[in-house]
């Protein structure tokens, strides 16, 4: 084996990265292996396995020590014992390499059977933000079809010890090219050229909105637009379409169209066409995180955070047409669990106005410059 051209030991302190796996046996009388893989084929040539005895204890928690990755890890466990059939394995459940830390999960948060381990965040002290951080922007057509966009430039977060993390800005648009959209026979529909716009969706908001390309649909034809490659972290894409221009597409959730829709599944047009019914693309979306379907003389509150693991901000409350109209703590509390940085301290607020009005007010965030 060639001796490695460069080795470095991270300093005085470096840092040790992994997964520690909770499994809950419920025979105090058989045996546990757990195993760690970086792909779920768990080859074994690339498989971390323990092996634990039989146990009283409420859990058994398992620790892989790991090299840091921002891609996922897969777990899985079966039980055996001598004698018997070996049992079947667990589901496989995944995570991204966290900071180890020596200190034991709180069980609570063991409950989906994996921890990412209590990244000691709780020592990221709240420092005053040199300026307004997010800006908010408002608009729509009506009750259920209001908007409203969040925009940054990227920021530089440092923690306690003087270390540094970037939090990005939104993320640009994805690509759309003409040859994305086509048709499909169908529907009563006259020729006509309509127009579309796709982005991603996490959490129920719409991240990295595309251009607009247009395509010339045949009468009795609905329109197809390509699903995009997958990004890691979101949850599914979602589309815009409309008639009139790419200024005006409308996006699309209704009449048994998904919101997002899943990764690898093209958008196919309704047999009764396109809707209106939904929030109204205006040029506020693009570089933006946009909450959707809300509703008009309504004032809004909002908690940002940055997911360390996924290397985005993220916006609660979550959902498709959700919105707090009053100051929530679990809303609040979502945006500081481990793993996330809060970018306010306070929770941000934005008074949405008249259907046909807009509006872009200084929105805040304090947080780490």
């Amino acid at each position: 084996m060639a001796k490695p051209a460069n080795l470095s030991t991270g300093g005085l302190a470096p840092r040790r990265y992994g997964l520690r796996v909770a499994v809950y046996p419920s025979d105090p009388t058989v045996s546990v292996e757990v195993q760690a893989a970086p792909t779920t084929a768990f080859a074994s040539s690339q498989t971390l396995n323990f092996k634990y005895p039989p146990t009283a204890a409420s859990f058994i928690l398992s620790t892989f020590e790991v090299p840091y990755s921002t891609s996922l890890w897969y777990t899985r466990a079966r039980p055996f014992k001598a004698g018997y059939t070996t049992g079947a394995f667990t589901g496989i459940v995944s995570d991204t390499p966290a900071l180890l830390q020596e200190m034991m999960p709180i069980p609570a948060h063991t409950a989906t059977r994996i921890s990412s381990l209590d990244n000691p965040q709780g020592s990221v002290l709240p420092v005053p933000f040199g300026a307004s951080l997010f800006t908010g922007s408002w608009g729509g057509i009506g009750v259920g079809q209001m908007f409203v966009a969040f925009s940054w430039t990227s920021q530089t977060l440092r923690y306690p010890d003087g270390s540094t993390l970037t939090l990005p800005a939104p993320p640009a648009g994805i690509a759309l090219a003409a040859g994305d959209l086509n048709q499909v026979a169908g529907g009563t529909r006259g020729a006509t050229t309509l127009f579309a716009r796709r982005g991603l969706v996490k959490d129920g908001h719409v991240y990295a909105l595309s251009g607009s390309q247009s395509f010339a649909v045949s009468a009795n034809n609905r329109l197809t637009v390509a699903a995009p490659t997958a990004v890691p972290g979101y949850d599914g894409w979602c589309v815009m379409v409309d008639s009139g221009s790419g200024t005006t597409v409308f996006l699309q959730e209704s009449g048994g169209t998904q919101f997002p829709i899943p990764f690898g599944t093209n958008y196919t047009e309704p047999t009764a066409h396109f809707s209106n019914a939904a929030a109204q693309y205006t040029s506020a979306w693009l570089n933006a995180v946009v909450y959707v379907d809300l509703n008009a003389n309504t004032t809004y509150y909002f908690y940002p955070t940055f997911d360390i693991a996924r290397g985005f901000a993220r916006f609660f409350p979550a959902g498709d047409a959700i919105g707090d109209t009053a100051p929530s703590m679990a809303d609040a509390a979502l945006a500081w669990l481990d793993g996330r940085i809060a970018l306010s301290g306070t929770g941000m607020q934005i008074a949405v106005g008249a259907g046909g009005g807009s509006g872009s007010p200084t929105t805040g965030g304090s947080r780490l410059t």
